[in-house]
């Protein structure tokens, strides 16, 4: 048997000494810790949100109504003039100077209100109404709900026994669904009206022509698909706006992280979905790539 003494001196235990050292982080705990895990926890709680309020908001006791319309009236003011101003640049700038110009140097200025229609209804008009309302309404909402939770509010109502999934996140998701369809709408009619009140002097066409160049090319099925994409992206602001909020940690600063987070995962689920389901869309109806006058 071999002594641990050397010299007058004892010498600790042979694996004394590994013991000591301080365990390595683990792949796995390195992964979690990880801004790739961190988002990947952020889009599978999103993605499991969805499913939990739509499953609520259809299921009885139905009380969320009056809740929903008085977000969305809040959420629909709170767009409107910046909604206005956005829609009528852009109409002005691209649609009358820039493409209205083209089109007349072309010799077809008469199909010019049928294409900024199509282009507008499609594209344009979609992603700065959705882009107003994440940027505004959302952020309002990620705000309020990242609040609440760092003050506790959430933990007390369910001590309570209020349902905060029926009371707090159902009115409001379904409120800017809501304020999604009726902006998409004011989203197209504003556009249209500018067009159409300035376009003919600058064009020098009656508006029975840009009335003509309209009818032929609005389409029922674009028309419905414009509002179901603006009904799909109000239900994906709002999930957006909620996850982050429940997820709030961290006091004041949370909250202004919570807000920034919501807006640009917004953004960028805005212009991913728009042009994927646009390709789409008109593989479906190829036919709708005609200009028609």
């Amino acid at each position: 048997m071999m002594s641990n003494v050397e010299g007058g001196v004892t010498k600790p235990p042979a694996g004394a000494a590994r013991a000591d050292k301080p365990r390595g982080v683990t792949a796995h705990e390195a992964f979690e810790g990880s801004a790739v895990f961190a988002s990947l926890r952020t889009a599978y709680d999103t993605a499991m949100l969805g499913p939990r309020v739509a499953r609520l908001a259809v299921k009885p006791p139905i009380r969320w109504v009056g809740d929903a319309i008085i977000e969305a009236n809040l959420n629909v003011r709170r767009c409107f003039i910046p909604l206005l101003i956005s829609q009528a640049i852009w109409i002005i700038g691209f649609g009358i100077l820039n493409f209205g110009e083209v089109a007349f140097t072309l010799g077809v200025a008469d199909r010019a209100p049928g294409g900024v229609f199509v282009g507008f209804t499609r594209e344009v008009s979609t992603w700065i109404t959705m882009m107003i309302l994440a940027g505004i309404a959302g952020s309002a909402l990620a705000a309020d709900i990242g609040a609440r939770k760092i003050r506790e509010e959430l933990d007390a109502m369910a001590v309570l026994g209020v349902d905060t999934m029926r009371s707090l996140i159902v009115p409001r998701v379904m409120g800017m669904v809501y304020a999604a369809l009726v902006l998409g709408l004011l989203g197209l009619l504003i556009p249209i009206g500018c067009y159409y009140i300035i376009t003919p002097a600058f064009l020098e066409y009656t508006p029975a022509v840009y009335r003509e160049s309209w009818y032929l090319n609005i389409q029922p099925v674009d028309l419905l698909s414009t509002f179901f994409k603006h009904a799909v992206m109000g239900f994906f602001i709002a999930m957006v706006a909620c996850q982050r909020g429940l997820a709030t940690k961290g006091g004041a600063e949370g909250v202004g992280l919570t807000v920034t987070q919501s807006v640009v995962v917004s953004f960028f689920g805005i212009w991913m979905f728009n042009s994927v389901y646009n390709i789409g869309f008109l593989t479906i109806f190829p036919d709708l790539l005609v200009l028609k006058g």
